[in-house]
């Protein structure tokens, strides 16, 4: 903990006073006092007004991430602890199932930069923040008790603190076993579909928990059609397409291992016959269809309903971004304009609203099955 004082430019913090965790670095007028990165500060205003408390990191764009907005309020185990707590007993309060569901996420549990994952008796740790990952082995300790009292017994952690925004923080990519190790190979249940989710070498934490209910709603939409699944990782939204009585599936990505994890989930299913997974490039797929005179509106012929969920922002660095729409897959440079044209206001709105990290689903009935 830290005495030093983080003072706001005048007219700076809007986003913060409006309820965001994040103080930029060209928001910050002046630091006054001693501390070392990764440090508990105070925040002003720039009229000296408190504004709370958080841990500072120069070395980062997100200078302050704040943990409370009491200036007053000691960041030490017992505050930990009742973040910790609060989020669990949310997730069990709001969530159907918690079997296999993301336990804290980061700012949206005032835990700034730190996400655990929980599959079956697995927790995943992702660390981003040097201030928050002072914490992270006490969050792990604190989680492990509350479930242990809930009769959930955590056979093992694994840490995927691998991402390459942590060298921008100042820190070293880690991943490895916290404490004892494991079989990492841990199998799941979600939705009534069963998943082998490999912890160690998936993508991200191995299993993105967060479109659950996304992949809910896609299964309404299923029963006896042709699905055409985009960027399917381990087959998770063609899987549940499967179980809901799809005459067939086809999930397309480029990686290897995210096929053949995604063949292996079909086959814990019993479904190999009614999905199949191709290791394609999508960008490339598409347009090569095209021209082997399988062209786009065939392809939207041959499916009743399309799913794709991708990164926007890297979709818009790439230069393209696929639209699927009501009987045709569009793939177009400028994804904006395209989103103009072929999404509705409400559509648009949402599109507009989501940030770098945000998924991009877009998810048609075909015109002819609307009919």
């Amino acid at each position: 903990m830290s005495d030093a004082i983080v003072t706001l430019r005048k007219g700076a913090g809007r986003t913060l006073k409006q309820g965001g965790p994040w103080i930029y670095d060209n928001e910050i007028e002046s630091i006054v006092g001693s501390f070392e990165d990764g440090d508990i500060v105070i925040v002003h205003d720039f009229d000296g007004y408190p504004m709370g408390r958080g841990f500072i990191n120069r070395n980062s764009k997100l200078t302050v991430r704040m943990m409370t907005r009491n200036r007053d309020t000691e960041i030490n185990e017992d505050f930990i602890r009742m973040r910790v707590q609060n989020a669990w007993e949310y997730r069990k309060k709001v969530m159907d199932d918690i079997s296999s569901c993301r336990v804290i996420f980061g700012e949206a549990d005032f835990l700034p930069g730190i996400v655990v994952d929980k599959f079956a008796d697995v927790l995943v740790v992702e660390s981003l923040a040097l201030g928050i990952d002072r914490f992270k082995l006490m969050i792990v300790d604190i989680l492990k008790e509350l479930m242990e009292k809930d009769g959930i017994h955590i056979r093992g952690v694994y840490e995927r603190s691998d991402a390459k925004v942590r060298e921008q923080e100042g820190m070293e990519r880690r991943k490895g076993f916290i404490g004892e190790p494991f079989d990492t190979k841990v199998e799941i249940v979600e939705n009534g579909v069963r998943y082998y989710v490999d912890v160690k070498d998936g993508q991200k934490t191995g299993f993105f928990l967060d479109q659950k209910y996304n992949r809910r709603a896609v299964a309404k939409l299923c029963k006896g059609a042709r699905v055409l699944d985009c960027f399917t990782h381990t087959g998770s939204f063609a899987l549940n397409a499967g179980i809901a009585g799809a005459e067939h599936v086809t999930g397309v990505d480029a990686s290897e291992l995210g096929v053949a994890q995604a063949r292996e989930n079909a086959a814990l299913n019993g479904l190999e016959d009614r999905v199949e997974f191709i290791c394609e490039d999508v960008f490339d797929l598409l347009p090569r269809l095209e021209k082997l005179n399988a062209g786009l509106e065939e392809i939207a012929d041959r499916h009743h309903v399309a799913t794709a969920q991708i990164p926007v922002a890297w979709a818009i660095a790439k230069g393209t971004l696929p639209i699927i729409g009501v009987t045709k897959v569009y793939q177009v440079e400028d994804a904006v304009k395209a989103a103009a044209v072929e999404l509705t206001e409400e559509e648009l709105e949402t599109l507009e609203k989501l940030g770098d990290e945000a998924q991009l689903n877009v998810i048609r009935y075909w015109e002819k099955e609307m009919k």
